[in-house]
This record gives C-alpha cells, sequence and structure tokens, in this order.
C-alpha cells in the first residue's frame, strides 16, 4: 500500500480529485453558512441541481481528457490527434451547455401598485391596492398600458394608469445585469473555463511527466554507475592479484617459510576484496590496512635500494570511503617507479585537514627506462580506471592532482569524507 501510494501517477490523482471533492462540497457548505438557526433544513434540490446542472459536465470533461485524451499526446506523442480529441470535446461540452442551459419561459408577476389617488382621499369606492394583469417590465418600470384597476371608480381612464413611478431607471443600469444572465455570455463564460480547465491539466500532467522522467533518468544514471563500478573493481582485482601471485612465485624457490606466511596474507587481501569491497563505503582503517598489507607483500620483490615509506596517522578517524580507492596509484607506484638496479623509493602518505581527506604516493622515475617512464606517464591502466571510478563517485567534488618529472612521479588526491 506504502508503494502504491508513492506511484507519481497515484499522487497526481489523488491531488486532482483532492480538488474534485472540495469543489463538489463547497454546495454544501454554501447553504450550511446560510442557515439562520439549527433547525433550517438544507435545501438539497439546489444541491443537487449545482451538482448536476454546473459541476457534473465539468467533472465529465476533465475525467475523460485526463484519462483518456492527454495520454495521447504526452506518452505517444499524437499531437494531431490528440488536438481532434480536444475540440470534439469541448464541442460537446458546449452542445450539452446548450441543451441543459435552454432558457425556461417566464411567468408573469403580478407586483402590487401603491394606492390610487381616490384612495388616498378616503373614497370608499377605491381599493388600496391594485394589480397588473401583465408582468412588470424587466428594468422595474411600470407599463404605461395593460392594466385595470379593482374597483376603481368609473370616470377612471383605464389607458392612464393612477401614477407612474416617480422615476423610471434608464436602460443603461441594468446593462451589466442584462449581460451576466445573458444565455451567450454565460455559455461563453462555461466554454472558457472548460478550455483554461483543460488546459490547466495538461499543464500539470506535463510538471509530473518531467519530473517523472527526470527521476527515472537519475535511477537509470545510479545503476549504470553501480555497474560501472562493479566493471572496475572485477578490472583492479585480477591485477593486483596477478602481480602479488608473481610475488608469491619468486619467493618460494628463496624462502618457503617466508612463502606460506606471504599466501596467508594474500589470503586476507583476498578476503577484504571478495567481502568487504561489495560495501559503497568501508572504514578508512580497512582500506589502510589492506594497503600496509599490499606494501608488505611488495618488499619481499626488492631489495635495500628500494625505500619504502608508509606515512599514516597512528589514530585514523572514525570515517568510511570507498573500497580500495588507493590500491591503483600504490601498485602503480611500484610498477613503473622501482629498479632493480639503481636506488628508488615509494612514498604513501595520508593526511586530514579539516574533513578533507589528502593522499599522497610518490615515486621515483628512471630516464634510463623509456618505456617504463611513457607508460607512467600517460596513466596505465591502473590510473585510467582510478580516474573513471572517481569521476563515477565523486563527480566533480574531488581533485586528482599529477605531477611528473623526469626524476619524479607525484600523485595528490583530494575529497571531502
Amino acid at each position: 500500500m506504502k508503494r502504491f501510494l508513492h506511484s507519481p501517477r497515484v499522487q497526481e490523482n489523488l491531488i486532482y480529485y483532492s480538488v474534485w471533492f472540495i469543489f463538489f462540497l463547497s454546495p454544501v457548505v454554501f447553504f450550511h453558512l446560510r442557515q439562520v438557526d439549527g433547525n433550517t433544513l438544507y435545501d438539497w434540490d439546489q444541491v443537487l441541481k449545482i451538482w448536476t446542472q454546473v459541476l457534473l459536465p465539468f467533472f465529465l470533461l476533465f475525467v475523460v481528457h485526463n484519462h483518456v485524451v492527454a495520454p495521447l499526446w504526452l506518452d505517444k506523442g499524437k499531437f494531431w490527434l490528440y488536438l481532434s480529441l480536444m475540440l470534439a470535446l469541448v464541442g460537446l461540452f458546449t452542445v450539452a451547455q446548450c441543451t441543459f442551459s435552454a432558457p425556461q419561459k417566464e411567468l408573469p408577476v403580478h407586483r402590487a401598485l401603491p394606492p390610487s389617488d381616490d384612495a388616498r382621499r378616503g373614497n370608499p369606492r377605491a381599493e388600496t391596492h391594485r394589480e397588473t394583469d401583465a408582468a412588470f417590465r424587466p428594468d422595474g418600470s411600470v407599463p404605461r398600458e395593460g392594466f385595470r384597476s379593482v374597483g376603481q371608480d368609473p370616470g377612471h381612464r383605464p389607458d392612464v394608469p393612477d401614477r407612474l413611478p416617480d422615476h423610471e431607471p434608464p436602460h443603461d443600469e441594468h446593462l451589466g445585469t442584462d449581460l451576466f444572465f445573458n444565455q451567450d455570455f454565460r455559455l461563453f463564460l462555461a466554454v472558457s473555463i472548460a478550455v483554461l480547465m483543460l488546459g490547466m491539466n495538461l499543464f500539470v500532467k506535463q510538471l509530473f511527466r518531467n519530473a517523472r522522467r527526470e527521476r527515472e533518468a537519475m535511477q537509470a544514471q545510479q545503476e549504470h554507475l553501480r555497474q560501472q563500478l562493479a566493471y572496475l573493481k572485477y578490472q583492479i582485482s585480477p591485477h593486483f592479484f596477478m602481480n602479488t601471485l608473481n610475488n608469491i612465485h619468486a619467493l618460494v624457490d628463496i624462502d618457503t617459510a617466508e612463502a606460506k606466511t606471504t599466501i596467508i596474507q594474500l589470503s586476507r587481501l583476498m578476503r577484504y576484496v571478495l567481502y568487504e569491497s561489495d560495501n559503497e563505503r568501508v572504514p578508512l582503517s580497512h582500506d589502510i590496512e589492506f594497503i600496509r598489507s599490499y606494501i608488505a607483500l611488495m618488499k619481499i620483490r626488492y631489495t635495500s635500494n628500494v625505500r619504502i615509506t608508509v606515512s599514516v596517522p597512528e589514530d585514523l578517524p572514525d570515517v568510511s570511503i570507498p573500497p580500495m580507492l588507493f590500491i591503483n596509484f600504490v601498485e602503480n607506484a611500484f610498477k613503473h617507479g622501482v629498479s632493480y638496479s639503481r636506488p628508488s623509493y615509494v612514498e604513501v602518505s595520508l593526511r586530514l585537514y579539516d574533513e578533507e581527506l589528502h593522499f599522497s604516493c610518490v615515486n621515483s622515475r628512471h630516464p634510463a627506462s623509456p618505456e617504463s617512464s611513457a607508460r607512467q606517464s600517460h596513466g596505465g591502466l591502473g590510473i585510467a580506471n582510478a580516474r573513471q571510478r572517481l569521476d563515477l563517485i565523486f563527480g566533480e567534488a574531488y581533485t586528482l592532482d599529477i605531477r611528473e618529472t623526469p626524476e619524479r612521479y607525484e600523485v595528490n588526491l583530494l575529497f571531502k569524507v
């Protein structure tokens, strides 16, 4: 149920029909507010009339447009079909308005006239009130002929009223009222409201559609990121283990006991790669321990001519980072910066400054081996994978600075944790 309510389409329709519920509830609230006392009953006939003759046609028009017509354009891109059906809907709505809002024949209204002059003079034969045979004019004026007096005296002229109104309002004063109650104007107003309602419905659906597309694109991007990270991780692991197994192979002929110890260390590294590297983030201390173990395995291959230093704070902060984030840089330093015949060095350091982690890896370079220097200058497979992975994880929220000279190669990585 919770997943159903979180659907964007369901949320959109809930908004629509909540507004319509308020519209249909408004006549009931209106008549409730008009109650004089608690014993007054609702005028349910008027409420039903408003529901069926005013709100229901607009509601049906909205339902058809929202669930049938609008999806044709938004979901299938059929603009001309949508436009044709929308015009047909407006046409049917106009016909319905003309049918249900046809003017009815009004019955004559009899109104009381002021007392005649004879009645004011005390004539007993005169009545104090007279009625007209025909309706008053719509503007409230008294017709000049066509009415009679009840009980008028014989000398009274039937074609002349006893008393005309003191003032007959000009027709211009009722122009606004006549226009509002004009049938054509009400039809024009209803059709205009219908067109605005359909346009607003289409606009809101387009907003929800764009938001839904953005969410789907973000989900697709996250899935692509996950797949890319998994692919890069599987590229890293074989590359690293291939070099480590070569180291153990060289050690077997020199020291069998040390080779066994090295195999145990390698198994610990494999456990880290197989189990912890599947997590999005791991504790910083675990990843540093992985680097220390890797460097310990690499020291077996080299003589005292190779100076290897690791500078890491003893008390590491309790922060987490993506797994195996530094191994490519360290592996690249050993692969391209160490010579068996010449003095070489690899320096790895880690510092934390104001929630920014600064990783540095520096190695020596030897101009006498141009092939190795060229591979490290272009980054190699390890550096290229590391840079791509950083782009996928951090976007632009990191700094990777690579500085190189004929004798030195330095990598500096800075990001927030």
